[in-house]
């Protein structure tokens, strides 16, 4: 199969390939002795076989030699029908090939999809390998702030259970974005997603408090995902977090804007409530007009008909008056440090073009959304802005 895709459109993409494994700061990112980056990869899932391209980019660019005391660069990795594993990647000491220390075997029955795993990985990988900063890598599935079941089936009135991140062939049970703020036991210098459609003001303002940094993309992101053969030497290389995370994402723009497009965005989570105070204000004296709008009128980030992603921005444009956009757009420069998007997405397999991009993207409530607004409402980013009542 030429192409995947990271939310569910991906069991429409190919017939799963089981794939079996042996064995059951705002300053300089500080000393390499100080720091690691928790690869937390879900794939007992559609994704198995992009597992082994992640690998692969991880080999082609900076590690540790091993046994230096340099960094620590730990993977989660749970592909179909194997014993998730938590691994210590390094290089071999003459300075080629990749050499993996399991740190830990997990029975094979785990749910990686559920926040206790999360939880537990996240200790496991702190007790074997304390850091003072830490980056943190999601790697899988995802549908955003969508409760589970709703992008594959938007029945209002059917009660689906509850989702954001991950899936698993083994298990119905999924990550809700509050309940993954909440599973996160330490602070991130910066967390990355690498999954589709988590480049919402939601997912980000859900974790305000848990990183500095938040890189993700408001739309799909092909299988392939981000460029880890660059992400370790621009971490390790005397840059600072924000400037590691900013080469992340324009060597991701730069890959995916000669083939199929892409969008990407580093938020920069401290000025998130400014950006919370300006929308408050345009949704409290325009929530009749923002209900009103056409979906077809409103920058969109979804294929096909799975319409519950569109651009903040060019919401918040069409209904603010001058000075309150002027406020808006004020405030969302200060959140969004570094974004891109190519001027199409898949266009000739349900995508769309791109001509207005702010970096974010948004849920366009609809009152006849009952059960999707009643989910919504509970949102550190609703409860802020008022969007829903």
């Amino acid at each position: 199969m030429k192409k995947g895709f990271r939310t569910f459109l991906g069991y429409f993409a190919f017939l799963a390939l089981v794939v079996s494994m042996t064995g059951c700061g705002h300053e300089e990112w500080p000393d390499p002795e100080s720091s690691s980056v928790l690869f937390y990869m879900e794939a007992n899932n559609s994704l198995s076989i992009y597992s082994y391209d992640f690998i692969d980019q991880i080999a082609q660019g900076y590690l540790p030699e091993r046994n230096t005391g340099k960094c620590e660069v730990l993977v989660y990795l749970h592909r179909p029908n194997s014993c998730p594993q938590l691994m210590k990647l390094t290089r071999r000491a003459n300075g080629t090939g990749l050499d993996t220390l399991v740190l830990k075997v997990y029975d094979m029955a785990t749910n990686s999809s559920s926040t206790k795993t999360l939880q537990q990985v996240i200790l496991d990988a702190e007790a074997v390998a304390p850091a003072a900063h830490h980056g943190l890598v999601m790697w899988s599935h995802a549908t955003g702030y969508l409760p589970s079941g709703y992008f594959i089936n938007p029945v209002e009135s059917v009660k689906p259970a509850r989702q954001t991140f991950g899936s698993s062939y083994n298990y119905t049970e999924e990550m809700e974005i509050i309940d993954l703020a909440e599973a996160l036991p330490i602070h991130y210098d910066f967390i990355l997603f690498d999954c589709c459609l988590m480049g919402g003001v939601e997912v980000a303002y859900e974790l305000r408090d848990k990183c500095d940094y938040i890189v993700f993309s408001p739309a799909e992101v092909m299988a392939k995902g981000f460029p880890y053969y660059v992400m370790l030497e621009a971490l390790w290389n005397g840059k600072t977090v924000e400037e590691a995370m900013t080469v992340i994402c324009e060597e991701f723009y730069s890959y995916y804007s000669a083939r199929e497009g892409g969008t990407v965005t580093l938020v920069k989570t401290a000025n998130l409530g400014a950006l919370a105070d300006a929308c408050r204000t345009v949704f409290t004296n325009h929530r009749d007009e923002i209900y009103a709008l056409s979906f077809n009128s409103v920058q969109r980030y979804f294929r096909y008909n799975y319409h519950w992603y569109f651009d903040l921005g060019d919401i918040v444009e069409q209904v603010a008056t001058p000075a309150e956009f002027a406020a808006f757009q004020a405030a969302i420069d200060d959140v969004i440090v570094y974004k891109a998007a190519t001027d199409h997405f898949l266009i000739y397999q349900g995508g769309f073009y791109i001509t207005k991009y702010s970096g974010l993207s948004s849920y366009l409530p609809r009152p006849d959304y009952h059960y999707l607004n009643n989910s919504y409402y509970p949102l550190a980013w609703n409860q802020a802005t008022g969007l829903v009542e």
